[in-house]
């Protein structure tokens, strides 16, 4: 199970960088680079890419946390899909 996860993320992460305006959508550590290389280099009006996606993945947890406590432990696997599927959407739009 792991190594199926592992290769999903990884095809999600390079789908996603080569259409979706060069960030990381599932790891994180390509857009701390990314982030570090703009902060340290003279362009940095790339600084956004790379910030927006991991402001917009610790605002995903927070998020999953939040409806972690408050929805029962038996129906927690549709609600946050139904969150994540909702986020997605947002997303495409």
């Amino acid at each position: 199970m792991a190594v199926l996860l592992a290769g999903v993320t990884g095809f999600v992460d390079a789908v996603a960088f080569e259409r979706f305006l060069g960030v990381f959508v599932a790891n994180q550590s390509g857009n701390a680079v990314f982030l570090g290389m703009a902060i340290g280099g003279s362009d940095v009006s790339t600084i956004w890419r790379p910030a927006t996606a991991m402001v917009g993945f610790a605002l995903g947890i927070v998020v999953g946390q939040m409806v972690r406590r408050r929805v029962p432990r038996a129906r927690l696997g549709a609600w946050l899909l139904v969150c994540e599927l909702a986020l997605f959407a947002v997303v495409i739009v």
